[in-house]
């Protein structure tokens, strides 16, 4: 078939169809092969969004790095974000409740408890080792308690962040 006969074949009044058909094909080849030779990927912004720690962070809130004693047997437990119980090392006693805690995204080994920077102080004072019990999520507000005696079980006060 020679080209004179092709051009008349495809652009005869009656195969309409077939011109569209044909247009339709050679615009889908064209718009894959510019899908794909379009070069790097666009940067996912979900993925981005996740590994900018800044942005989860709260007005008047504080990220509090800290080491978990019992990491080894939590650490398939937690998620990237968690719900927690927090216990002193030394006396175990409770020492926190209902407290936010996060994975670093770049090192998902490491943990942070996600707490009011006035309240921050009161988790230096028993260091930066702890013990973890996780708890299943609750719309109940994070609660300190304070006031422990040297046993650690006794005159306990509970303090609500809000108060």
């Amino acid at each position: 078939m020679n080209l004179q006969k092709l051009k008349k074949y495809i652009f005869d009044a009656g195969n309409t169809d077939k011109l569209k058909f044909i247009f339709g094909l050679t615009l889908s080849i064209i718009m894959s092969f510019i899908f794909l030779s379009s070069g790097k990927p666009k940067k996912d912004l979900k993925k981005a969004f996740s590994q900018n720690i800044n942005v989860m962070i709260p007005k008047d809130h504080v990220l509090f790095p800290f080491t978990a004693q019992n990491y080894a047997e939590i650490d398939a437990l937690l998620g990237a974000y968690s719900l927690v119980k927090v216990y002193d090392t030394e006396k175990g006693a409770l020492l926190a409740e209902n407290i936010k805690v996060l994975r670093a995204p770049k090192s998902p080994n490491q943990l942070a408890f996600l707490i009011p920077s006035k309240v921050a102080n009161r988790f230096m004072i028993h260091g930066m080792d702890f013990r973890l019990a996780l708890q299943k999520f609750t719309n109940k507000e994070p609660r300190l308690i304070t006031n422990l005696t040297k046993s650690g079980l006794s005159n306990k006060k509970v303090v609500t962040y809000g108060e």
